[in-house]
């Protein structure tokens, strides 16, 4: 990293390799990682006004793919981004952004050979940020573009190039009612090949009755347009099951509603939230079976649609206190119910409705410190695309530690351990468990930014 008064850069690279987790059966399971990546990222400022950003980065990965019929894949991603930030004046800012993608996916081997997948995207925004009634009404808006192309001869059979054009505007407004209340609103509006004209909007008050403690309510709307995928596909998956798009797909809708509360105590040193939150899904996008036959050989297909709707209602709350720096100790609560008007498996059951996490840290002296954390998972159901299968999953506990010690300011030796009190267990759809891992390593600080290297 290389910084003066008007310009600088940061230039970092990482490599990763790691076998795959093995499955509840006791085999290998084929999911390992093999990973390149690269980023740079520079700014520069021509005039006290003007600042310029530039990111430029790719990813080189080779990773396996759970499903056997796909032992392996390779993929290849690179991105570029050009940011320009004008100071108009003291209270008015404009921010411009061109941005591109590259992606390249290839399984090999996969039925009836390699499955190459190229998709690319181009993005383009520009807001006005404005002050105004002293500060007291902070304003933005703008319009944006994004294009995605795909091309995958395998995927799309017969028509592999597809696009999908997304012109989009936006404005939000906060506004300062009172000295303790805040109103925001934001509203948005994109046109899209695959979804048409869809709004979204979200409405926000946020009240400060006394210090320290802030209570926030909202509503919005956002919809999901769906995919390229979703509308076009006509992919032989093997040689029984057939995957084809539904072109009068329709965007899913969500709609929430979330009431919260932040509070802290002791001269700061407890801090404690809770929210509940309503959510109703409309329009929830799934897979169906469109056909089945058997003459005069076996074929599956599969497809897509909207016509399942669903509801999800919560609670969380969250504490944290802190003796000082060193030392500190954590608790948070989930709960969560989700039914759908199918009684999908994988809709109800997705989720866990319960979960628990608590820990802390804590300073041991000489240089030594210890972090505990305990988590708690309800029993669930994990459902998987790749097999189409449904994984019951039991609840468990997790233990995780990490002891560290620091001989001096800026360098840090470790020692991490994940499943303490269990050898393993199941957190994904396909069989695979996480085992009890251990890590080490050394973390060093330097320079004046205090960049850090592990």
């Amino acid at each position: 990293e290389v910084a003066s008064e008007r310009a600088g850069y940061r230039l970092s690279v990482a490599h990763k390799a790691q076998d795959g987790y093995p499955t509840a059966a006791g085999t290998d399971g084929n999911d390992f990682l093999f990973s390149n990546k690269g980023h740079f990222r520079g700014a520069w400022k021509p005039s006290e006004r003007t600042t310029l950003d530039l990111f430029v980065g790719g990813t080189w990965d080779t990773q396996g793919v759970v499903d056997a019929a796909n032992p392996q894949g390779r993929f290849r991603h690179h991105f570029q981004m050009l940011k320009h930030s004008y100071a108009a004046g003291p209270n008015s800012s404009i921010h411009a952004l061109l941005a591109r993608r590259d992606d390249s996916r290839t399984f090999d081997p996969l039925f009836q050979g390699p499955l190459h997948v190229r998709e690319y995207q181009y993005d383009g925004e520009i807001a006005h940020n404005l002050d105004s009634m002293s500060g007291r009404m902070h304003t933005v808006y703008g319009a944006g573009f994004r294009y995605t192309g795909v091309y995958s001869a395998g995927i799309f059979a017969g028509r592999p190039a597809q696009k999908n054009a997304v012109l989009r505007g936006f404005a939000s407004q906060s506004w300062q009612v009172l000295p303790r209340l805040n109103l925001i609103g934001a509203f948005s509006l994109e046109d899209s090949d695959t979804g048409g004209a869809e709004p979204a909007y979200q409405f926000a008050a946020v009240a400060t009755p006394r210090q320290n403690h802030v209570l926030r309510a909202s509503y919005g709307l956002a919809p999901t347009i769906p995919t390229l995928y979703q509308k076009a596909a006509n992919q032989q998956a093997t040689s029984q099951v057939l995957l084809v798009g539904n072109p009068a797909m329709r965007p899913q809708r969500l709609r929430s509603y979330e009431a919260s509360y932040q509070g802290s105590f002791a001269d700061r040193r407890l801090l404690l939230e809770a929210n509940v939150f309503y959510m109703d899904i409309d329009a929830l996008g799934e897979t169906i079976v469109k056909s089945f036959v058997s003459v005069p050989s076996t074929l599956l297909t599969l497809s897509f649609d909207n016509e399942n709707k669903a509801l999800a209602r919560g609670a969380e709350v969250k504490g944290t206190y802190r003796w000082d720096a060193m030392r500190s100790v954590y608790a948070n609560y989930t709960y969560e119910s989700i039914s759908d008007a199918k009684g999908k498996t994988n809709v109800v059951r997705g989720t866990p409705p319960h979960k628990l996490n608590f820990g802390g840290a804590a300073a041991l002296g000489r240089g030594f410190s210890l972090g505990l954390n305990a988590g708690y998972q309800d029993a669930h159901a994990l459902y998987s695309q790749a097999t189409g299968r449904t994984l019951d999953v039991h609840a468990y506990w997790r233990v995780d530690g990490r002891l560290a010690f620091k001989p001096k300011p800026g360098m840090e030796w470790f020692v991490a351990c994940q499943n303490m009190t269990r050898s393993r267990h199941v957190e994904f759809p396909e069989g695979l468990v996480v085992p009890r891992t251990y890590q080490a390593g050394l973390a060093l600080q330097f320079g004046a930014g205090g960049e850090k290297a592990e």
